[in-house]
Protein backbone atom coordinates (compact mmCIF):
# COMPACT_ATOMS: atom_id res chain seq x y z
CA UNK A 1 0.00 0.00 0.00
CA UNK A 2 2.64 2.63 0.72
CA UNK A 3 4.28 1.97 -3.13
CA UNK A 4 0.81 2.48 -4.24
CA UNK A 5 0.37 5.53 -2.06
CA UNK A 6 3.85 6.89 -3.36
CA UNK A 7 3.19 5.97 -6.85
CA UNK A 8 -0.18 7.76 -6.81
CA UNK A 9 1.81 11.10 -5.87
CA UNK A 10 4.17 10.60 -8.46
CA UNK A 11 1.46 9.78 -11.07
CA UNK A 12 2.69 11.49 -14.43
CA UNK A 13 -1.38 11.25 -15.62
CA UNK A 14 -5.00 10.43 -13.95
CA UNK A 15 -5.25 6.63 -15.27
CA UNK A 16 -1.72 6.03 -13.35
CA UNK A 17 -3.01 8.14 -10.31
CA UNK A 18 -6.60 5.96 -10.30
CA UNK A 19 -5.12 2.54 -10.91
CA UNK A 20 -2.75 3.21 -7.55
CA UNK A 21 -5.21 4.29 -5.26
CA UNK A 22 -8.21 1.57 -6.40
CA UNK A 23 -5.13 -0.50 -5.67
CA UNK A 24 -4.80 1.06 -2.28
CA UNK A 25 -7.92 0.48 -1.66
CA UNK A 26 -8.19 -3.25 -1.96
CA UNK A 27 -5.31 -3.13 0.26
CA UNK A 28 -7.04 -1.69 2.84
CA UNK A 29 -9.94 -3.74 2.55
CA UNK A 30 -8.12 -6.83 2.77
CA UNK A 31 -6.00 -5.65 5.64
CA UNK A 32 -9.43 -4.74 7.38
CA UNK A 33 -10.56 -8.06 6.82
CA UNK A 34 -7.76 -10.17 7.89
CA UNK A 35 -7.73 -8.08 11.15
CA UNK A 36 -11.41 -8.53 11.66
CA UNK A 37 -10.77 -12.61 11.08
CA UNK A 38 -7.66 -12.21 13.59
CA UNK A 39 -9.39 -10.89 16.06
CA UNK A 40 -12.78 -12.76 15.52
CA UNK A 41 -10.53 -16.18 16.04
CA UNK A 42 -9.13 -14.90 19.31
CA UNK A 43 -12.38 -14.04 20.62
CA UNK A 44 -13.61 -17.87 19.43
CA UNK A 45 -10.74 -19.20 21.46
CA UNK A 46 -11.11 -17.26 24.50
CA UNK A 47 -14.89 -16.23 24.84
CA UNK A 48 -16.24 -14.22 27.39
CA UNK A 49 -18.65 -16.12 29.78
CA UNK A 50 -22.44 -15.76 28.49
CA UNK A 51 -23.93 -16.82 31.45
CA UNK A 52 -24.75 -13.57 32.32
CA UNK A 53 -25.53 -11.65 28.61
CA UNK A 54 -29.13 -11.35 27.48
CA UNK A 55 -30.33 -14.20 24.83
CA UNK A 56 -30.46 -12.44 21.62
CA UNK A 57 -33.19 -13.79 18.70
CA UNK A 58 -31.25 -16.57 16.21
CA UNK A 59 -32.90 -15.18 12.85
CA UNK A 60 -32.35 -11.41 14.08
CA UNK A 61 -28.62 -12.41 14.22
CA UNK A 62 -28.63 -13.67 10.78
CA UNK A 63 -30.47 -10.40 9.55
CA UNK A 64 -28.24 -8.00 11.16
CA UNK A 65 -25.04 -10.09 9.77
CA UNK A 66 -26.66 -10.37 5.72
CA UNK A 67 -27.47 -6.49 6.11
CA UNK A 68 -23.89 -5.62 6.92
CA UNK A 69 -22.63 -8.07 4.25
CA UNK A 70 -25.36 -6.30 1.81
CA UNK A 71 -22.84 -4.07 0.46
CA UNK A 72 -20.31 -6.39 -0.35
CA UNK A 73 -22.74 -8.35 -2.32
CA UNK A 74 -24.13 -5.20 -4.36
CA UNK A 75 -20.10 -3.87 -5.30
CA UNK A 76 -20.06 -7.91 -6.14
CA UNK A 77 -22.77 -8.22 -7.87
CA UNK A 78 -24.25 -11.09 -5.92
CA UNK A 79 -27.67 -11.29 -4.73
CA UNK A 80 -28.15 -12.42 -1.08
CA UNK A 81 -31.22 -13.53 -0.42
CA UNK A 82 -32.59 -14.24 3.48
CA UNK A 83 -35.18 -17.03 4.18
CA UNK A 84 -37.78 -16.09 6.60
CA UNK A 85 -37.47 -17.48 9.35
CA UNK A 86 -40.19 -17.71 12.39
CA UNK A 87 -38.32 -20.25 14.31
CA UNK A 88 -38.09 -18.62 17.97
CA UNK A 89 -34.85 -19.81 19.04
CA UNK A 90 -32.26 -17.25 21.53
CA UNK A 91 -29.00 -17.73 22.79
CA UNK A 92 -26.75 -15.98 24.74
CA UNK A 93 -23.92 -16.43 22.35
CA UNK A 94 -24.19 -13.87 19.57
CA UNK A 95 -20.60 -12.50 20.29
CA UNK A 96 -19.47 -16.07 18.58
CA UNK A 97 -22.79 -16.66 16.33
CA UNK A 98 -22.71 -13.48 14.62
CA UNK A 99 -18.58 -13.83 13.66
CA UNK A 100 -19.19 -17.66 12.23
CA UNK A 101 -22.05 -16.60 9.88
CA UNK A 102 -20.90 -13.34 8.99
CA UNK A 103 -17.02 -15.16 7.64
CA UNK A 104 -19.79 -18.01 6.42
CA UNK A 105 -21.93 -15.41 4.05
CA UNK A 106 -18.92 -13.49 3.13
CA UNK A 107 -17.02 -16.43 1.63
CA UNK A 108 -20.22 -17.35 -0.30
CA UNK A 109 -20.26 -13.78 -1.74
CA UNK A 110 -16.90 -13.81 -2.66
CA UNK A 111 -17.06 -17.22 -4.32
CA UNK A 112 -19.86 -16.37 -6.63
CA UNK A 113 -19.89 -15.19 -9.95
CA UNK A 114 -21.52 -11.36 -10.59
CA UNK A 115 -25.22 -12.28 -11.13
CA UNK A 116 -24.79 -14.92 -8.57
CA UNK A 117 -27.28 -15.76 -5.58
CA UNK A 118 -26.49 -16.33 -2.30
CA UNK A 119 -29.13 -17.66 0.20
CA UNK A 120 -28.99 -18.11 4.24
CA UNK A 121 -31.75 -19.45 6.40
CA UNK A 122 -32.79 -20.88 9.54
CA UNK A 123 -34.83 -23.43 10.12
CA UNK A 124 -34.96 -26.72 12.99
CA UNK A 125 -33.57 -30.24 11.95
CA UNK A 126 -34.39 -32.55 15.05
CA UNK A 127 -33.11 -31.53 18.03
CA UNK A 128 -30.72 -28.78 16.89
CA UNK A 129 -31.15 -25.69 14.96
CA UNK A 130 -29.36 -24.96 11.41
CA UNK A 131 -27.93 -21.96 9.94
CA UNK A 132 -27.37 -22.63 6.05
CA UNK A 133 -25.60 -20.22 3.36
CA UNK A 134 -25.90 -21.91 0.20
CA UNK A 135 -23.94 -20.34 -2.81
CA UNK A 136 -23.31 -21.13 -6.71
CA UNK A 137 -19.91 -20.95 -6.88
CA UNK A 138 -17.05 -23.20 -7.71
CA UNK A 139 -17.56 -25.27 -3.76
CA UNK A 140 -14.64 -26.92 -2.41
CA UNK A 141 -12.81 -29.74 -4.56
CA UNK A 142 -13.77 -33.36 -2.76
CA UNK A 143 -9.72 -33.84 -2.17
CA UNK A 144 -9.58 -30.28 -0.54
CA UNK A 145 -12.04 -30.75 1.80
CA UNK A 146 -10.44 -32.61 4.79
CA UNK A 147 -8.24 -29.41 4.71
CA UNK A 148 -11.30 -26.80 4.20
CA UNK A 149 -11.25 -25.73 8.04
CA UNK A 150 -7.22 -25.63 8.12
CA UNK A 151 -5.82 -21.93 9.56
CA UNK A 152 -4.54 -19.71 6.41
CA UNK A 153 -5.40 -22.77 3.70
CA UNK A 154 -6.72 -21.68 0.43
CA UNK A 155 -8.18 -23.71 -1.64
CA UNK A 156 -7.76 -23.58 -5.89
CA UNK A 157 -10.56 -21.99 -5.98
CA UNK A 158 -10.11 -19.22 -3.47
CA UNK A 159 -10.71 -16.14 -5.53
CA UNK A 160 -6.96 -14.53 -6.44
CA UNK A 161 -6.06 -11.85 -3.75
CA UNK A 162 -9.59 -12.47 -1.64
CA UNK A 163 -9.31 -14.20 2.24
CA UNK A 164 -6.56 -15.07 4.63
CA UNK A 165 -7.51 -18.93 4.74
CA UNK A 166 -9.36 -17.65 8.66
CA UNK A 167 -12.96 -17.97 7.78
CA UNK A 168 -13.79 -21.70 8.36
CA UNK A 169 -11.31 -21.88 10.89
CA UNK A 170 -12.80 -19.19 12.79
CA UNK A 171 -16.09 -20.90 12.00
CA UNK A 172 -15.68 -23.96 13.22
CA UNK A 173 -13.49 -22.62 16.74
CA UNK A 174 -17.27 -20.61 17.30
CA UNK A 175 -19.17 -23.52 16.69
CA UNK A 176 -17.53 -25.83 18.30
CA UNK A 177 -17.81 -23.13 21.76
CA UNK A 178 -21.29 -22.62 20.88
CA UNK A 179 -21.75 -26.83 21.25
CA UNK A 180 -22.29 -27.26 17.92
CA UNK A 181 -20.47 -28.16 14.49
CA UNK A 182 -20.47 -26.97 11.07
CA UNK A 183 -20.87 -29.46 8.05
CA UNK A 184 -20.07 -28.50 4.75
CA UNK A 185 -21.54 -30.27 1.66
CA UNK A 186 -21.44 -29.80 -2.37
CA UNK A 187 -24.55 -28.04 -2.88
CA UNK A 188 -27.25 -29.72 -5.77
CA UNK A 189 -26.63 -28.42 -9.32
CA UNK A 190 -23.08 -26.49 -7.84
CA UNK A 191 -21.96 -24.68 -5.59
CA UNK A 192 -21.77 -25.30 -1.83
CA UNK A 193 -23.69 -25.77 1.27
CA UNK A 194 -22.49 -24.32 4.91
CA UNK A 195 -24.97 -25.42 7.67
CA UNK A 196 -24.00 -24.57 11.56
CA UNK A 197 -26.31 -26.54 13.67
CA UNK A 198 -26.57 -26.01 17.20
CA UNK A 199 -28.54 -27.22 20.18
CA UNK A 200 -32.14 -26.01 19.85
CA UNK A 201 -31.94 -25.76 23.79
CA UNK A 202 -29.25 -23.25 23.63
Amino acid sequence: MKTQAQIAQIAPDEATRARALAQITGGVDRTDRMVRQLLDMTAAENPVGASDLPKQDGARILAEVAEGLSGLAAARGVVLVLGESALPWRTTQAALLAPALRNLMENAILASPPGGRVEARLDQQGDRVRFSVLDRGPGIGEADRPRATERFWRGPTSPSGQGSGLGLAIVTAATARMGGELRLSPRDGGGEQAEILLPATA
